[in-house]
Parts: structure tokens; sequence; C-alpha cells
């Protein structure tokens, strides 16, 4: 059976979001997500989204769900109050994200060659578009990284802003 299905989003919902990968089975099984030609996400969403636009096998995405280190992605423990309190208000978040950068960027270089590929570059790569969205701190405003509105845009510096 051909479905018209062409896009899927995923929410952001931090460790939740190894649910996803029940609904990716199902599309999955029934030959659905073949057909899918655009990915979107926000947060946890964004990590499968991206996951999925480069391709990845259903195997190795679940390998890759499996082994997420969720907490590793806090870069340390809330230990030092007053750094975390820097953090807030002068880096715009209480995590700097070192290692999920770190994390994110290898997986994106093992199926690209390049840890810095763009959007531009996975959708000449794979005929696929990911579509992630941020907040610009200093305006307040929601920002969508995609092959249209930031080709130039490394995938790995778009999935950080997102989380």
């Amino acid at each position: 059976m051909t479905y018209p299905f062409r896009n899927l989003v995923f929410e952001g919902g931090g460790v939740k979001g190894v649910a996803f990968i029940g609904a990716i089975r199902a599309l999955n099984d029934e030959e659905i997500l073949p057909e899918i030609q655009r990915f979107g996400g926000t947060s946890a969403g964004a990590i499968t989204a991206l996951l999925l636009g480069l391709s990845i096998p259903f195997a190795d995405v679940v390998k890759i769900h499996k082994d997420m280190n969720f907490k590793a992605f806090k870069d340390h423990d809330f230990l030092f109050i007053q750094d975390n309190i820097r953090l807030f208000f002068d880096g715009f978040g209480i995590y700097k994200g070192d290692f999920f950068t770190e994390w994110i960027g290898a997986i994106i270089e093992k199926w690209t060659g390049s840890k810095d590929t763009t959007f531009q570059q996975l959708y000449d790569k794979t005929g696929k578009d990911v579509f992630f969205q941020g907040t610009n701190v200093s305006t307040h405003q929601l920002r969508t990284f995609s092959r249209e509105t930031t080709p130039d845009v490394p995938l790995v510096v778009a999935v950080r802003i997102s989380m």
C-alpha cells in the first residue's frame, strides 16, 4: 500500500525521545519511512529528525538511541551553583553542551564524512531535508533552521541550538 506521508516531525521531551523508536519501527515495518522527505524536530525530537535525515538504517538508529547517555549531555553536576547561575544569565543556558556537540558531531561525521556537514550538503547527499527549531535568546524569537533558511549552517550547530 502506498501512503502519501512526506513529512515527519518529532517534539522535544528529553529522555521521552526514546519513545519515538516505536513509531519509527512501525513506519519502517510498513515501508513508509523511505518515502519521508522532510524530518523536523526540536530538542530530543531534533536528534531523531537528524538521525533519520542522515538516512541511518533503522537498526543503527535504535542502537544510537539505546546508547544515548542523557546525563552526560549536562556536561557537569550541579555542584557549582555559582557557575550554573552565571551560565544561565551570561551564556543563556545551564549547560554549555560540549559533550552533546562532540557526541552528535561524531555521528554526523560517521554518516557524512564531516562533522561540519551543512543543511545543503545533507540534502545533496541524501535528498532529505531536516528542520530544527531553536530560540534566539537575544530577541526571544523562534528560529527555523533548514536548507531553505540556513543552507550553510552546520547541522551540529542547529541541533545544539535546538537543545
